[in-house]
């Protein structure tokens, strides 16, 4: 017997979705590597405190994990990225507590490779021809972090690596050729956005594993090149926007040409070190990920026809592609399912599901299935978000009421919001609150055009809210905008009275929804700190709680419940609704 939903006003709906439960079921996959049949992958775990696991899939299908309290994260440039790699079967990562290079041997615990000190490591790369790692380093001097590509290897006079390239710019994304005779690597200066302007460099690796001849391979002060990659036979591919979108290019020793020239972005040229979105299936076949309309499309290429076949794929985000076993791993998340890892057999087209990210006690009709948004900017420019609508089995919302809208901006490093399952965003959408992830101008996956800033930020938020509105989608004098410093920066100036928040308004230049002159009423929220109006204590942070990153977690959603609830005058429900299942 089919239930009859009550009627309650947005935000105050019971939801199945604690704070506790959104917390516990949120896991991330980052990056993924792949050796000899056996496959390896990181998964942050917000129920672990955030810690970042290794997991290791044997050929014989076992699955084992690096035990707490180890965690694999590289802190370079801040985001990190490249925290794994297998050399000669043994895996090194980067660890999150110390940022020492360690070695893990089979049935062993890990042994640093690296000395302690002011120093961090990331994108790690395996160098057997010289039986070493290859990794960017920062070491902290005179209360700066200096770059430099170094060669960690069994030298006792060099504990921190011995430096391969330094010259004061930022070094990413190192790529060694198969046959170890020549390196690749990205480089921009320390003020620049790489996204704005990059070069792709190489050079020549001695037989002393040392480099000479550098070179340029790609660059202008209008092009972002990244994620270079060789190919079996030692050609070098790489992604640069020269035609205005991150497309696949190959160099063939002494110029570059095309191998897509979609007005899509096959990818991200900024950070963190190590993501990948094409991998090679072998020397004649690529796979490889493009972004249309927000969503991710998983393309075969054949690498002399340059012929282009799409492949099945149920996934609305890829961050990471990797060969492996004759197929390809792939990291990958869907909008009405959490994310997996998954293992793509190309003659079969089949997935095999490695892992699974934790799944949500809610109903298949309270699952908020993003709706792309596409609204008019100025100079005929189209802005772009994504929009997350109230969904409950028990609730309906009173006739011509339309819902609070919490505006969610990504920061600036992680580049752009994506579609995806999100156990944080249901804990809002099932209590009856519309979500929406704003894809600013200055985000990727739109074209080099999109990623330079808006000169008028807050009219773009203004159009945002004001388009929802028209469309019944939001209640425009109900508005939470909850973002990073970096980001909300681009829209409002931060608070600097500590407190965490900020009240504003955004002036309807180009005419409200209705007939009458109004303001659009913000509220500004940073997720480090919820202290307002002297009725919801601060939470403090991650450090200050003895119990861990998790409970923090947990105490910033159930704080910015209640301060959401009194800001827009939502009496909240006093329990949560038992999950069904």
């Amino acid at each position: 017997m089919s239930r009859v939903p009550s009627v309650a006003p947005f935000g105050t709906w019971q939801s199945p979705i604690s704070a506790h439960l959104a917390v516990e079921r949120t896991v991330h996959f980052v990056e993924a590597e792949s050796d000899a049949g056996h496959i390896y992958w990181i998964e942050e775990r917000a129920q672990e405190d955030g810690r970042a696991v290794v997991m290791h899939e044997s050929p014989d299908g076992s699955v084992h994990e690096l035990p707490p309290p180890w965690s694999a994260r590289s802190s370079v440039y801040g985001q990190g990225g490249g925290a794994i790699t297998i050399h000669q079967g043994i895996l090194y990562f980067v660890a999150a507590h110390d940022q020492r290079i360690y070695r893990v041997s089979p049935g062993l615990s890990p042994v640093p490779v690296t000395a302690e000190g002011p120093v961090r490591f990331g994108g790690l790369v395996s160098d057997p021809h010289h039986n070493r790692l290859i990794a960017v380093r920062e070491v902290l001097t005179g209360g700066r972090w200096r770059c430099a590509l170094v060669s960690i290897d069994s030298d006792p006079s060099q504990p921190w690596g011995r430096p391969l390239l330094e010259g004061g710019k930022r070094l990413s994304r190192v790529a060694l050729s198969p046959d170890g005779t020549t390196i690749a690597w990205i480089q921009w200066p320390e003020s620049q956005d790489p996204r704005s302007s990059s070069a792709l460099m190489k050079a020549a690796v001695g037989d002393d594993g040392g480099l000479s001849n550098p070179m340029v391979v790609s660059h202008t002060e209008e092009e972002s090149v990244g994620q270079p990659l060789w190919s079996p036979d030692n050609h070098l591919f790489f992604l640069s926007d020269k035609n205005g979108w991150w497309n696949l290019y190959e160099w063939d020793g002494g110029m570059s040409r095309p191998v897509t020239a979609l007005h899509s972005d096959f990818g991200d040229a900024g950070l963190p070190l190590a993501q990948q979105t094409y991998t090679f299936l072998n020397a004649e076949r690529l796979i490889a990920a493009y972004w249309l309309d927000g969503r991710a499309k998983l393309v075969s290429i054949d690498r002399k026809s340059r012929e282009m076949s799409h492949l099945p794929s149920p996934f609305s985000a890829i961050f990471h592609l990797k060969a492996a076993n004759q197929g390809v791993l792939v990291l990958a998340a869907q909008d009405q399912v959490p994310g997996t890892v998954s293992w793509l057999n190309i003659s079969s087209q089949r997935y095999r599901t490695v892992r699974r990210a934790p799944v949500l006690p809610v109903d298949e009709g309270e699952i908020a299935v993003a709706e792309p948004v596409t609204f008019p900017l100025d100079n005929r420019q189209l802005g772009h978000a994504f929009y997350y609508p109230p969904r409950s089995a028990d609730y309906i919302p009173p006739e011509g009421e339309d819902p609070p809208v919490i505006v969610r901006l990504h920061p600036r490093s992680q580049g752009r919001s994506d579609v995806r399952f999100l156990p944080e965003v249901h804990f809002w959408t099932t209590r009856g609150f519309a979500v929406v992830d704003f894809n600013y101008r200055g985000s990727t996956g739109y074209g080099r055009a999109y990623r330079i800033p808006s000169a008028n930020p807050m009219h773009d938020l203004g159009a945002l809210i004001r388009f929802l509105a028209r469309h019944h989608k939001a209640d425009c004098e109900r508005v939470i905008l909850h973002g990073f410093e970096e980001a909300a920066a681009l829209i409002m100036k931060p608070s600097t009275s500590g407190r965490g928040f900020r009240t504003g308004s955004i002036m309807a230049e180009d005419g409200p929804p209705t007939d009458a002159a109004c303001d659009l009423p913000m509220l500004w929220i940073t997720p480090n700190a919820i202290q307002t109006l002297g009725a919801v204590p601060d939470v403090g942070t991650p450090t200050e709680h003895l119990n861990g990153r998790a409970q923090w977690q947990q105490r910033v959603l159930e704080s910015q419940l209640r301060l959401y609830a009194q800001v827009l005058g939502i009496r909240l429900p006093l329990t949560v609704r038992h999950p069904r299942h």
